[in-house]
């Protein structure tokens, strides 16, 4: 048993190390398990398969035996449309709209229960975080002041995160777990008209899960704690000077609640608030190893950037009914708030308040293989800025986005 849950895991870490790491015009994910995204990911209090690792790992201490899952999220042509309006330096009505790619982020959890020993673990390997958007050649990219450092033609960040977790029942009823999280990015760019900025590193972190669970309902808790993960690359000025660069990109601590009730053997109703404290996110600093020359900035030793963040609070619901055996339907809402603060809005992180809607199933093959789909809609709020100010008003105007997201996965007990 030892043998196959070894080799399945590391037939997943192989699979997702060599996938296409790309990532939609966000920063957060929370699609780390397909059954979850149809209900909304509405998740931590329900957590009763292998994607338990990521949404709540206590919930691993109530499976049985093997249990491995594969899955993948295809995120469609994600699009960004801008609208000057009348605050724009360059008047009202020119438009402009984001590159439009298509994205593959996959997912791997592998969880075992060892009924000797009393306790479960499991390893999983996600992309809860990540960013893409490129304005490249649109009326945003326009500017060779040092105000285009805000106006960003083409923002990157592509990261993977390793999560080994231990839990175990400390009654019946109750779980606990505990584990690490390795983040490892893969490539940041930061770039503007004036200035190229890319680089990679890694940081650790960890999390824990509380579970409560019986018949008629459960409850789950989980917390994650921030990560700071050193950035190494390189900036090259479009003056032509280069240096070695420094940053640091500081991803969320997180705080997961939720209950979910069982009013009868074919329905899952759950809820859940989930807090991210953005206010970690408050400025980009590159330092240099050299003296970098920028237009109308002369030689600079570092360039910061101003975000300023604040915490947000994202409502979840979702639903499950068994209609067969076999067959499960879900349904699922939740509402994300924008953490971006207006006076520093920057088009290469155009967050607005989302609704997400989301629909899914599962199927049972057998009763070791279950394959599970989802499909979510999501909806911005427009963005209607209109407070930057001097070269940095050409980015004033309205931004409208949305996104569809398909996922598939294939689950395997053992």
């Amino acid at each position: 048993m030892k043998y196959i849950f070894n080799r399945a895991a590391l037939i997943g870490l192989l699979l997702l190390f060599s996938a296409t790491q790309a990532q939609a015009n966000g920063f957060q994910l929370a699609e780390q398990g397909i059954r979850a995204m149809g209900m909304g990911n509405a998740f931590t209090a329900v957590a009763d398969d292998a994607s338990a690792m990521w949404y709540n790992p206590a919930g691993i201490a109530f499976l049985k035996g093997g249990n491995l899952m594969i899955g993948g999220l295809g995120i469609i042509a994600p699009k960004i449309d801008f609208t000057s309006n009348s605050s724009n330096s360059s008047g009202a009505g020119v438009t402009g709209s984001s590159d439009r790619k298509n994205f593959l982020i996959p997912n791997f959890h592998m969880t075992f229960t060892d009924p000797k020993m009393g306790m479960s673990y499991g390893l999983s390997v996600t992309s809860p975080f990540g960013l893409e958007s490129d304005w490249t050649g649109s009326p945003l990219d326009t500017t060779t002041s040092p105000s285009s450092l805000k106006s960003t033609t083409f923002s990157r960040v592509e990261m993977f995160n390793v999560n080994p977790n231990i839990a175990f029942k400390i009654s019946d009823n109750i779980s606990i777990a505990g584990g690490l999280d390795y983040m490892y990015v893969k490539a940041v760019d930061f770039n503007s008209s004036i200035l190229t900025q890319n680089g990679s590193g890694d940081g650790w972190g960890g999390n824990v899960g509380l579970m409560y669970k019986d018949d008629l309902f459960s409850v789950g808790v989980t917390y994650r704690t921030q990560v700071a993960v050193r950035i190494t690359g390189t900036s090259i000025s479009s003056l032509g000077g280069k240096a070695n660069s420094l940053a640091y990109i500081k991803f969320p601590e997180m705080v997961n609640g939720g209950i979910a009730f069982h009013p009868s053997d074919t329905l899952t109703i759950s809820a859940e608030a989930d807090w991210t404290n953005w206010s970690k996110f408050d400025q980009i600093v590159f330092k240099y190893s050299s003296p970098l020359t920028l237009p109308a900035l002369g030689p600079v030793t570092s360039t910061v950037t101003p975000e300023e963040w604040h915490p947000t609070l994202a409502a979840k619901v979702g639903i499950e009914w068994k209609a067969r055996n076999d067959l499960r339907l879900r349904l699922g809402y939740n509402f994300d708030p924008s953490p971006v603060n207006p006076k520093n809005f920057s088009p290469g992180l155009p967050f607005g308040d989302r609704h997400l809607f989301t629909i899914g199933a599962g199927y049972d093959f057998s009763k070791a293989v279950t394959v599970d789909v989802a499909y979510m809609y999501v909806k911005q709020k427009d963005i209607n800025q209109t407070t930057s100010t001097g070269v940095g008003a050409l980015r004033n105007g309205n931004y409208k986005f949305t996104a569809h997201l398909f996922g598939l996965s294939a689950n395997y007990n053992f």
